[in-house]
């Protein structure tokens, strides 16, 4: 009796570190998908700036990262829009939407910058 009560309490510890450990792997992986859309965005802002202010426009894109985790293959689509809006004499501001799909929902990573024609 008390063999079968200790494996029961062995068997539950299991399945509990089990499920932890799925857990943790699925915030990695959302963090991973957040910091790459960050990235992204960052790059696209710093393709704006050193292409000068007057070649500052609005577009729109997708692009999809691929690679293995664990072991296993994924790809990640993430889409892009980059906006500008006109300040005045000299100054826009220009920013960037990054989208993606999760299980959870769709997420959405936004960045901005100020370029100043000099």
């Amino acid at each position: 009796m008390e063999t079968i009560v200790a494996l029961c309490v062995l068997l539950l510890v299991v399945v509990i570190v089990l499920s932890v450990f799925s857990t943790a792997r699925r915030g990695v992986q959302l963090s991973e998908n957040h910091v790459n859309a960050a990235l992204l965005g960052r790059s696209l802002l710093e393709d704006a700036r050193r292409g000068g202010f007057d070649r500052a426009v609005p577009g729109t894109g997708t692009t999809t990262l691929a690679g293995l985790n664990n072991g296993s293959s994924f790809s990640q689509a993430f889409h892009y829009s980059t906006s500008v809006q006109a300040l005045g004499a000299g100054k826009k501001l220009v920013w960037v939407d990054v989208t993606w799909h999760e299980a959870t929902g769709d997420k959405k990573v936004t960045l901005e910058t100020l370029l100043v024609k000099l």
